[in-house]
């Protein structure tokens, strides 16, 4: 019986672990997907790096558009808000939240992926270093493990996101 309960508490751990991975990529997808150009005319997205996007939108629908960036610091998520003070961004008021913890993404199974506009579903990621005005579409993928002394292991989550605002076929 106690085998019973030590698996049935694992398994309920690794459910959980799976829904707030998929809350918190969708929320990311949500943010990323309606990327737009800054308060003083700044390029939608600034930094395109494996593990580090930043980009500028409205993330909390009040008219502003503010500047996010979200990166892997240790084996944590977090994303960083910058409201704008008239047309600039000051790096300073920078409020950092932790969105998930367990990552296990490394250099060589990076969070984020760029494609640019030929992409047809198949194909190659753009090398890095990536010119942040040549993408327009990323995959975002996580790997996470709460405990990765015990089964059930690792599980891998992603999504593709095209940005809206950088579309050229319409």
């Amino acid at each position: 019986m106690y085998t019973s309960v030590i698996i049935n508490r694992r398994t309920t751990a690794q459910i959980l672990n799976q829904q707030n991975a998929r809350r918190a990529l969708d929320k990311m997808a949500k943010e990323i997907r309606e990327a737009t150009t800054g308060t003083g005319n700044q390029y939608p997205l600034e930094v395109c790096q494996s593990n580090q996007i930043t980009y500028y939108s409205d993330i909390d629908q009040d008219g502003t558009v503010e500047k996010v960036r979200y990166f892997l610091n240790g084996t944590t998520i977090q994303r960083g808000v910058i409201n704008p003070s008239g047309t600039t961004y000051n790096a300073g008021s920078e409020t950092v939240t932790t969105v998930m913890d367990h990552i296990l993404n490394t250099a060589a199974l990076p969070i984020f992926s760029y494609f640019d506009g030929n992409y047809t579903g198949s194909g190659a990621a753009l090398s890095f270093p990536v010119n942040c005005t040549v993408p327009r579409m990323i995959n975002i993928s996580l790997k996470i493990d709460t405990n990765t002394e015990v089964l059930p292991g690792p599980f891998s989550i992603s999504t593709m996101v095209q940005f809206r605002n950088l579309k050229s076929n319409l």
